[in-house]
């Protein structure tokens, strides 16, 4: 049986993400995430048990998850642009 895909949660701009809070934004398991990266030929950090993505990466090598950070930017900025506007 495959997982239904669920809608990406919103990951806000960093330089960095761990490979949990990828594998949270996307509805899946973080070793399915750490396999997906390896798959995928992703460099990462690992520091400890925390494995590091940096955002260059996921430009290049994650589109959908590159997609929805910048849309979720976007919003945002969006947002604070219309704040100020009206304040």
């Amino acid at each position: 049986m495959r997982p239904t895909p669920r809608a990406m949660k919103p990951l806000p701009l960093r330089a960095m993400y761990t490979a949990a809070a990828l594998a949270r934004s996307i509805g899946i398991s973080r070793p399915r995430m750490l396999r997906l990266l390896r798959m995928q030929g992703v460099f990462t950090y690992t520091i400890g048990r925390s494995t590091f993505v940096p955002l260059t990466e996921i430009q290049e090598k994650l589109e959908p998850v590159w997609s929805s950070i910048r849309a979720t930017e976007r919003s945002r900025a969006m947002c604070a642009a219309s704040a100020r506007e009206s304040g």
